[in-house]
């Protein structure tokens, strides 16, 4: 079991409680953390906690009638990037001394592994704020577009080939998408080989046998989200995208989606610019990417 206790000033507050790795064991009591705590973030879903519990990267806090009043959970994207992917703490307990406390083991878990960097995309405030008062820092924002899905004709390079992704095109999907974004963005290839079999669109583009570009879109009754669209570096700025979007938005206008959304960094002016030229519009407010360099 893993200890976390502070300092003189919160010994009376940090001695109630320890940090211990997370087991299946704890999974009920953690969904109850979920539902009636207001102070939450997992963005990624159920799915993804259950990944984390089995793979050893999360971690409950427990007061010491043992009752779980926290949690953490984190995701190695890329050998120099671990991202905070589900947050937890019960209502009446301070987020700052939750974070003190989980925050650490997440730190120790990132040195163990010769990871260096920690970050989270989120915009639950509470989370946030704890976060920057652990040292964290705002590097980079996340737009989210929203668009009126009418119907229009499909567009871009008409030399590419457009077709349903398949198992063995999987490799090839993750080395572009590692090319094509920093390492925070990355998809793992696991979590790509979820999606594959999950996702209502997926496909991949593809010149002369070669996969150049990959696209892939979820749609719940009328709302669709473009999840993921990405062009290797030499076929950038030839249409390749154009297509994909195009492809992507046509095939969700005939399932009957009625409206679309997407999220892009702010930084990324090229993408902004082809989704605004198909009617996307900002919505909501940007999403902060937190960062901190572990040292």
């Amino acid at each position: 079991m893993l200890h976390q206790y502070m300092g003189a000033s919160t010994s009376k507050v940090s001695s109630l409680y320890v940090v211990r790795p997370a087991t299946m064991a704890d999974q009920a009591a953690i969904r109850r953390l979920l539902i009636y705590s207001w102070r939450t973030y997992l963005p990624c879903g159920a799915h993804w906690l259950e990944q984390r519990l089995a793979a050893g990267d999360c971690w409950v806090m427990v007061e010491r009638g043992q009752e779980i009043v926290g949690l953490i959970a984190v995701l190695r994207r890329h050998p120099e990037v671990i991202s905070i992917v589900a947050a937890a703490v019960c209502n009446g307990l301070p987020a700052t001394q939750y974070a003190r406390m989980v925050l650490s083991c997440a730190e120790s878990h990132a040195r163990r592994q010769h990871v260096h960097r920690l970050a989270c995309l989120s915009g639950a405030v509470w989370l946030n704020e704890a976060l920057d008062a652990h040292g964290f820092q705002t590097c980079e924002h996340v737009i989210t577009y929203g668009w009126d899905a009418v119907p229009f004709s499909v567009a871009g390079n008409s030399t590419v080939v457009v077709e349903r992704a398949r198992q063995g095109d999987l490799r090839t999907v993750a080395a572009i998408d590692n090319q094509i974004f920093a390492p925070v963005w990355h998809k793992p290839y696991e979590e790509i080989e979820y999606v594959l079999g999950r996702s209502a669109y997926f496909v991949v583009a593809k010149h002369r046998d070669r996969i150049i570009g990959y696209c892939w879109s979820e749609w719940d009754g009328t709302h669709g989200h473009l999840t993921r669209l990405g062009v290797t570096t030499d076929w950038q700025g030839k249409g390749v995208g154009t297509r994909l979007l195009t492809e992507a938005l046509s095939e969700m206008v005939q399932a009957g989606i009625n409206w679309v959304t997407l999220n892009t960094q702010a930084s990324n002016l090229r993408a902004r610019r082809l989704y605004e030229r198909y009617g996307f519009r900002s919505i909501g407010q940007p999403t902060p990417l937190l960062w901190k360099e572990l040292g």
